[in-house]
């Protein structure tokens, strides 16, 4: 997990990308595009990688922790 909030709660606009290194270590890119986030309100996002249909390795809890400044 690279951003946002890989380390601690990080400030984000209003369409944060999220990014990851897959599991081949190529580097993933996701911008937000679910409900608008308020003001204030903290986040968690998290990735699941899958291989032939079953999960192989999530992100780790107490990371992807973001919010939305004013």
């Amino acid at each position: 997990m690279n951003k946002p909030g890989a380390e601690q709660p990080e400030t984000v606009d209003a369409t944060p990308t999220s990014e990851w290194a897959d599991d081949s270590v190529e580097w993933v890119t996701v911008e937000y595009g679910g409900p608008a986030l308020e003001v204030g309100m903290y986040y968690q996002w998290s990735a699941t990688s899958v291989k032939k249909d079953v999960p192989i390795t999530t992100t780790e809890d107490l990371r992807g922790l973001f919010y939305l400044a004013e």
